[in-house]
């Protein structure tokens, strides 16, 4: 099988030697592997993006439960606002990672995307446990740490749907 091949590609390789590939195939082949390479991209970074918010999560957690073990502290009325206002900003980071979310075209980013929100809204949960057994000591930390807890799932839809569009763009100008 293998010597008529090779007899077959060497009986007609004068005849392929001058035939050309159209610009326009090639422009098509090299999209398609730059989509390919994008998406790799898009999930590493994604990656990184979630491990960088979990470590920073992690580790006020961590320095909350130090500083609260070493000293006993009292809310102040600052921190209660600052609770007040997180409540109330609760909602609308939902929903604007509800819109963000939904304008995602890729099903397979969407889902990678929709578990990394799931794993931070587990931190949240932690940390708001953790703000309930604190008694109140830390009680700014904590804050800080829950309202860093949804900036983040803004911003990492925010990259994701600008690295889409910029891509759709790409895309358009080919054509």
């Amino acid at each position: 099988m293998e010597d008529r091949l090779k007899k077959f590609v060497d009986d007609n390789r004068d005849e392929w030697d001058d035939a050309t590939i159209d610009v326009h195939v090639w422009k098509q082949i090299k999209m398609s592997l730059d989509h390919q390479l994008d998406k790799k991209n898009w999930y590493h970074k994604i990656g990184k993006i979630a491990a960088v918010a979990i470590t920073i999560l992690s580790v006020g957690i961590i320095t909350g439960i130090y500083i609260g073990s070493n000293r006993s502290a009292h809310m102040d009325l600052a921190s209660q606002v600052r609770l007040k206002h997180l409540e109330q900003d609760k909602d609308l980071y939902a929903r604007q990672v509800n819109v963000k979310l939904n304008a995602i075209n890729d099903q397979e980013s969407k889902k990678s995307i929709e578990a990394d929100i799931k794993n931070l809204d587990e931190i949240y949960e932690q940390l708001r446990q953790e703000m309930i057994q604190s008694d109140n000591a830390n009680m700014e930390l904590i804050i800080n740490a829950m309202d860093n807890n949804h900036q983040t799932k803004v911003e990492m839809l925010e990259y994701i749907l600008q690295k889409q569009n910029q891509h759709k763009n790409e895309v358009k100008s080919i054509y």
